[in-house]
């Protein structure tokens, strides 16, 4: 019963904060070119990497009580810098990246204004501002 309810718990924090993380991604910043194989980014590596920011997505959407914040040094940020990172593989890294986070968002229904500012919160400088009208195909 305990892996039961734990695992559930999982899968509902899980979805909004992969969706925030994603959303919050795509306004990755201009960063060189690094070595990546064919600059792909897949949305469940995507996902991976914000896992850690459900509670603070969920809290801003209000299906928790929670009103912490992400913290530079934490897991969430530590998945923001991660997906960053990836970004730096180029132009199709950042697309990938972008259509990902804008599919969570607009599938969980996710507070895009409060996605937009955890990059900031966690120290992080991000070239393209969230909005739900962004054209992923428009990122250099």
């Amino acid at each position: 019963m305990a892996r039961s309810c734990s695992m559930r718990m999982v899968k509902e924090a899980s979805a909004p904060v992969v969706v925030v993380v994603v959303v919050m991604m795509v306004w990755m910043i201009e960063l060189p070119p690094a070595a990546m194989a064919q600059g792909r980014v897949s949305c469940d590596t995507v996902s991976q990497d914000i896992t850690s920011c459900a509670p603070y997505v969920a809290a801003a959407s209000g299906s928790s009580s929670s009103t912490s914040k992400p913290q530079e040094g934490d897991a969430c940020c530590e998945g923001v810098k991660q997906l960053n990172s990836r970004a730096e593989s180029g132009q199709q890294a950042r697309q990938d990246i972008c259509y990902c986070l804008k599919d969570l968002a607009t599938k969980y229904n996710l507070n895009t204004d409060y996605i937009a500012s955890i990059p900031s919160q966690c120290g992080v400088s991000v070239r393209y501002p969230l909005r739900a009208d962004i054209d992923c195909s428009q990122i250099q």
